[in-house]
Parts: structure tokens; sequence; C-alpha cells
């Protein structure tokens, strides 16, 4: 539930993030239909912790309990804050080696590999960048911010779920 945390008065995110739920079932198929990780990479760069963050959160320290003026960012803390242009500078700077680092590791031509990609559904402009210096075409992008805006940890599993119902993918078929 994103708009918990939201400073309203922050435009460059209260526009931005969306609330959303998902729910996934998980069952056995028959042998010959099943589905796999075939590779995982996952990484974290604390450089950027500064520009994106939330100082409190879950049930001890509530995000709108306790919130004072924080001159040096201009917000109310602890509400979310994010520095819109550093994140997005950092993303941009940081996803084309991410990709070729799983590209080679992974042992997928992720351009002939995968049939469809499936961002975090962080910001137009920035799903937008990232597409272009992948050289990713538009009909492999998933996108779903438009309609559903930021969902957070809910974006990827929901942009699946709409790409299955939409027969964007199959069975058998290789996603990012």
């Amino acid at each position: 539930i994103a708009s918990v945390g939201i400073n309203y008065e922050h435009a460059e995110s209260a526009c931005l993030f969306g609330d959303g739920a998902v729910a996934w079932v998980i069952e056995r198929t028959p042998e010959h239909e099943y589905s796999e990780i075939l590779f995982s990479q996952m990484e974290t760069y604390s450089s950027g912790a500064e520009t994106c963050k939330i100082e409190a959160g879950g049930s001890k320290y509530h995000p709108r309990n306790n919130t004072k003026f924080d001159e040096k960012t201009n917000t109310l803390r602890p509400l979310f804050f994010m520095d819109g242009r550093r994140v997005f500078k950092q993303a941009s700077t940081v996803a084309p080696d991410f990709f070729a680092r799983v590209q080679k590791e992974s042992g997928f031509d992720l351009l002939k590999d995968i049939q469809l990609f499936i961002p975090h559904q962080a910001s137009k402009s920035g799903m937008e960048i990232v597409r272009r210096k992948l050289e990713i075409p538009d009909e492999k992008f998933m996108n779903i911010l438009s309609n559903h805006g930021n969902m957070i940890s809910v974006s990827i599993p929901l942009a699946l779920s709409y790409a299955v119902e939409e027969g964007r993918v199959k069975r058998g078929d290789k996603i990012m």
C-alpha cells in the first residue's frame, strides 16, 4: 500500500505511485508441461539509498505518525522521499551493464531468446530509456504503468498476469 507513506505535497512521487495486490496460485502440472526459473540475478546499488527512501514503516513506526518538516529535503519526514532525477540517472547508468552480465552469465541472447521483457514499472521515461538503450522492440516490452502507476513490489507480478491474460506469453516462452 504505497499511498500510506506518500507525501502528497511532493508531486514528483505523489503522481506516480499506486496501491495494488497480486496473488498467484502455484500448482503441480503434468511432467511434460512445466515452467521453471532458468536464471536469476539480483543486484542492489547502495550508492542510491539516499535518493529513494522511507524512514519509517510497519506497525510500530507508521509513516503518518510523528512527521516533521525536513528543511534539507523540503519534505515531511518520515514520509516517502524520492529524488527522481538521481534515481533515473543511476538506473539508466547501471542497467546496460547489468543486462550485459545477465546475457553473458545466463547464456541467453536476450533479444533473440526472450519473448517478453517485464520490467519493474518504475516510471514511463525510465522504462523507455532502458528499452531503447537495450534495443528491445516495443512489442517485446510489457508496460502497464499508464493504467496502474508504480505499485512497487506488485508491478512485475501484475504485469505478468496481464501478459498471460492478453496472450503475450505462452507456456514455454522465455520471459525476463
